[in-house]
């Protein structure tokens, strides 16, 4: 961001950092630069008009690998001496041609950091480089500050491989240092990026890679932009979020490609009193081993007026995901133009090859959970080994979600076991050898199903059946299902509404037989305008 700032100021800002004077005429035009002559970089002032300040690290090598550089005080002071204020905001270039090695940097308001192309921040894995870790620890961090921001062409590494303990075929376990301070001893890692309690934030540009917990985590803040970013994890380390959005306001997501172990993109209240509204997150490119996007688990205030729209879902473990397990209210989502493929894999990982999946449960036995409504589905094409799984509770109903120009293509695709419904996080936890279903409905109320399509290929053996539990409240505009021959008999033998609700303890039948089909010698048949 280059803003303007007349030769006075920028005199004034070059006398505060102890700078000397030097004219050139670029372009003809007289630019008054100040070369601040000290360890941490320069500040350069331009008269005509820009105001810019870099930081270009000492030459010396420090630190305990050969050619990565400790430079994280002479940043911070570079944050601290470059001149920002509302009236002339800056912008901190960070250039450098080996990798830096990086504990806590903070930044302050009215100021980027713009990490140059082929700079690369690497983060160190220390403890005593970091924060107190009662608030959440990061490498770059953006604590109450307005108009601040981290762009640029560089790369910030999360140095996630030092962090490993144990490698296994399907996940690798990294250790947690031991420190009271962290909120959970289980996470105790770094984020990279982590804004708390900002607004005005723009984070765009940039590479993230190898992230040994959250990568971006946004908590408490509002007015924040999130675009044409790309997030790289290891995709065995589990809590490697892509982007945490936490209690917070006005947030636009785009342009961003994710590419991680746990899930990709995350909305979440971990705070009492703190709800999240209008949020926006369009032409986004997602894979996981676990959830594609996931609303929850963590909803201790309520989330609303959430839209996703324009997203590519590379093989991930679950599609789209809703785990509402707290006291908060989630009201008012919609998924628009969702592309994805979805697939089994170990369950050591969340989901179970979903393309959908929304459930409403405790986390506890003896805890109370919100409410979940108006939740919209349109304009959806999944090619998944698993179906599509709603679930609530007597208590808490799933209500008025909808499924509008949907096609769902069930086939196989791997050799993992299935036959599983997933309901962690909470008591009801994984349950295996279900009859896996196109649909599958428990405590359900006004859900709507318009123009969906359904079709089976390439059987696996727990396919058994196209609707099941209780479909009372549910209807039924031109749906239609269709399969090939390989899975014409054992279909057919289920061509009954199955009811199972076992995550509730119930297993009562409802719905009687499907109504609408037309011959199975087509291997087809239609529901249309049919409530069951």
């Amino acid at each position: 961001m280059h803003v303007s700032a007349g030769p006075h100021a920028c005199q004034a800002a070059a006398n505060r950092a102890k700078c000397v004077r030097r004219s050139t005429k670029p372009s003809g035009l007289t630019v008054a630069t100040f070369l601040c002559l000290s360890s941490f970089g320069y500040i350069v002032c331009e008269a005509n008009g820009r105001h810019v300040c870099s930081f270009v690290p000492a030459t010396r090598e420090l630190g305990v690998r050969v050619g990565v550089q400790d430079a994280t005080q002479e940043l911070q002071r570079a944050i601290d001496q470059c001149p920002a204020s509302e009236q002339q905001p800056s912008r901190l270039r960070v250039m450098a041609r080996k990798p830096l090695l990086i504990g806590a940097v903070t930044l302050k308001s009215h100021l980027t950091l713009d990490i140059a192309h082929g700079t690369k921040l690497v983060a160190s894995v220390n403890r005593q480089d970091y924060e107190d870790g009662r608030d959440g620890m990061a490498m770059i961090r953006l604590a109450k500050c307005r108009g601040c921001g981290v762009t640029g062409e560089g790369t910030l590494n999360g140095n996630a491989q030092q962090w490993v303990k144990q490698r296994w075929p399907t996940r690798k376990v990294p250790h947690n240092w031991h420190d009271a301070d962290c909120a959970k001893r289980t996470e105790c890692r770094p984020n990279l990026i982590r804004v708390v309690g900002s607004s005005q934030v723009e984070i765009s540009g940039v590479t993230l890679q190898d992230s040994p917990f959250w990568t971006v985590h946004v908590l408490s803040s509002q007015h924040v932009t999130v675009w044409n970013l790309r997030v790289t994890n290891d995709e065995l380390i589990p809590n490697t979020d892509g982007i945490d959005i936490d209690s917070s306001f006005d947030v636009v997501i785009r342009n961003v490609t994710v590419l991680t172990g746990d899930d990709a993109i995350v909305v979440k209240t971990t705070q009492p009193d703190a709800p999240l509204q209008r949020l926006q997150v369009s032409n986004c490119t997602l894979k996981s081993k676990s959830a594609a996007i996931k609303i929850g688990s963590e909803s201790r205030s309520n989330m609303s007026g959430m839209v996703f729209e324009d997203i590519e879902v590379l093989p991930s473990h679950r599609g789209l995901g809703i785990q509402l397990r707290d006291e908060g209210n989630i009201s008012s989502v919609t998924f628009r133009r969702i592309r994805m493929r979805t697939q089994l894999y170990n369950t050591s990982w969340w989901g179970a090859g979903e393309p959908v999946a929304v459930s409403v449960l405790p986390r506890a036995t003896d805890a109370s959970v919100g409410h979940l409504s108006d939740v919209l589905f349109e304009d959806m094409h999944a090619e998944s080994e698993n179906g599509i799984l709603i679930g609530g509770t007597t208590q808490s109903p799933v209500r008025n979600i909808s499924f509008k120009n949907t096609e769902v293509r069930l086939t196989r695709q791997t050799r993992w076991r299935g036959g599983i419904r997933d309901w962690r996080p909470g008591p009801h936890g994984l349950q295996q050898d279900c009859p896996a279903s196109a649909v599958y409905h428990c405590h359900v109320t006004s859900a709507a199903y318009q123009n969906v399509q359904v079709s089976w290929s390439a059987a696996r053996p727990e396919w058994r059946a196209i609707l099941e539990g209780d479909m009372r409240g549910t209807s039924f505009t031109n749906f239609s299902v269709s399969w090939d021959p390989t899975t014409a008999d054992s279909l057919r033998q289920q061509a009954d509404v199955i009811a199972d609700c076992s995550h509730t303890g119930s297993a009562e039948v409802y719905g009687g037989k499907i109504k609408g089909f037309t011959s199975w010698q087509k291997h087809q048949w239609d529901l249309v305008d049919v409530a069951a």
